[in-house]
Parts: C-alpha cells; sequence; structure tokens
C-alpha cells in the first residue's frame, strides 16, 4: 500500500437548515436539488441518494487521498479519507471501505474513530507546529 500524506483542504460550516430536516421537503424540486448539492459537497459521506427510489446510489468520483479539513475561524475539523482507503480501527477491526468520510482528531467524537463535528462545539484547534527558527544549518 501507498504512503498518502495529508493534504489541507478547507471547509465552511456555515449551513441554514440541517439535511435530515428538508427531506420531508424534497418533492420541492429546489429542495431536492438544495439537498442532493450538499450531499454532493459533504466531506463524510453520512447522506447518499438515487435518482429513482431503490436506485444506484450516486456518488462523486473521488480520489485516493486523505485530507487535514480546516474550517471557518481556525477550527481544526477532521481527516477527510476518500477514493475507499482501507481504514483500520485500532482494535484491528477494518471499516467499511467508503468513498469518503470523515474520521476524529479531536478524540471527543460520540461515534469514533469516524467525526460527529464535536470539536466544533469544543473549539477544537490544532497546535501549532515546532519551527525549525534558531536551529543551526550546515
Amino acid at each position: 500500500m501507498k504512503h498518502l500524506e495529508p493534504q489541507r483542504t478547507r471547509i465552511g460550516t456555515g449551513r441554514t437548515r440541517p439535511i435530515a430536516a428538508m427531506l420531508a421537503d424534497t418533492g420541492d424540486s429546489d429542495v431536492r436539488s438544495t439537498v442532493m448539492g450538499r450531499i454532493d459537497h459533504c466531506p463524510s459521506g453520512s447522506y447518499s441518494y438515487a435518482l429513482e427510489r431503490g436506485g444506484e446510489t450516486i456518488e462523486p468520483d473521488l480520489p485516493q487521498a486523505i485530507s487535514v479539513l480546516e474550517e471557518e475561524d481556525g477550527l481544526a475539523g477532521a481527516l477527510w479519507v476518500t477514493g475507499k482507503l482501507p481504514v483500520v480501527r485500532s482494535d484491528g477491526r477494518p471499516l467499511e471501505a467508503r468513498n469518503r468520510m470523515t474520521l476524529c482528531r479531536c478524540g471527543h467524537s460520540g461515534n469514533k474513530p469516524l467525526c460527529d463535528g464535536t470539536h466544533r462545539q469544543i473549539g477544537f484547534r490544532e497546535k501549532p507546529r515546532p519551527t525549525d527558527q534558531g536551529k543551526a544549518h550546515s
């Protein structure tokens, strides 16, 4: 398996209405289009949709990658894993390989190893990395 270095991806968290609250109104084509667009752009892949009941699930074609999500106001977000990369839990059990998922970085998710957004509630921020300033270079 090749080693992938995480990339940094910035996401916005501003929403007007949760997807779950909009599902009952998807008979309206504007609401349905909004829900589909938000699902397509959701990094976690918690929701999916099909164009017909019982039809094939629509998923974006994503490359195998690992990204660090950075949110508004400097909050540190989850690890975004895409392209059905295999993920093994700390107990040795594999997670279901999915096209996209978000993994907890703050350590406080109630759904570990998956991210549940708790980092927003606790104001989780990434600690600054030590710099090489003041070190002699040869």
